[in-house]
């Protein structure tokens, strides 16, 4: 509701409503706002070994020196901002603006700056990892990841790709590309009777691997 995306909250916090930096090339004229963005556009959230191990934690804490952020109240934000962005164009203008936000501020905080995707797929993971059935789909969730040792992108989600299933695949590093690959695909088969993977057969990133 137009209660949920309200800004009238930012006012207690000015900082999040001056322009107290040059706009520049990216049009980020707020330094909250651009830590934000530059948050978000970690490298850690996107590596395999990092997705798996925030989907697996049950109580998650975030720690930066002596600043600690609960996953939880991250996911509030993100949220938020999914709204505003997604349904906010529509009803924004029926708000009422805080008064002391810059333009820089309004700008940030209502456009497409703020890049929650990854945090979105943490989340739908940490949701999808209590469902019994289709865990496997987590490959195709998990695609825009990255691992220096490409057999990572399966070793790095066995924990979250089936029960027991590090019982199943051992992690051999002496195999070549193609050999972990199979081997993932026939258990992927084997469990979820499907052939889903095949839409994205011969795309991505290996084709230079002889082992494919």
């Amino acid at each position: 509701d137009d209660e949920d995306l309200s800004l009238q909250w930012m006012e207690k916090h000015p900082s999040l409503c001056v322009q107290d930096r040059d706009p520049g090339s990216d049009g980020l004229g707020n330094k909250a706002w651009m830590a934000m963005w530059d948050f978000f556009e970690l490298p850690y959230w996107y590596r395999v070994w990092i997705f798996q191990e925030l989907v697996l934690a049950r109580n998650l804490l975030l720690i930066y020196g002596s600043e600690s952020l609960r996953y939880e109240d991250l996911e509030t934000v993100c949220a938020w901002s999914r709204r505003v962005q997604h349904e906010g164009p529509r009803q924004l203008y029926q708000l009422p603006r805080p008064r002391s936000m810059s333009d820089a501020a309004w700008k940030a905080a209502t456009g497409p700056y703020l890049d929650w995707y990854m945090i979105n797929k943490i989340t739908l993971a940490k949701k999808k990892l209590h469902e019994p059935a289709r865990r496997w789909n987590f490959l195709l969730i998990c695609r825009s990841l990255r691992a220096t040792d490409p057999k990572d992108y399966i070793y790095g989600l066995l924990g979250i790709l089936e029960e027991g299933l590090e019982a199943k695949i051992i992690p051999d590093y002496e195999k070549t590309v193609g050999e972990v690959y199979c081997e993932a695909i026939c258990h992927w088969v084997e469990e979820e009777q499907d052939l889903l993977f095949l839409y994205l057969a011969g795309v991505g990133r290996f084709d230079y691997d002889p082992g494919l």
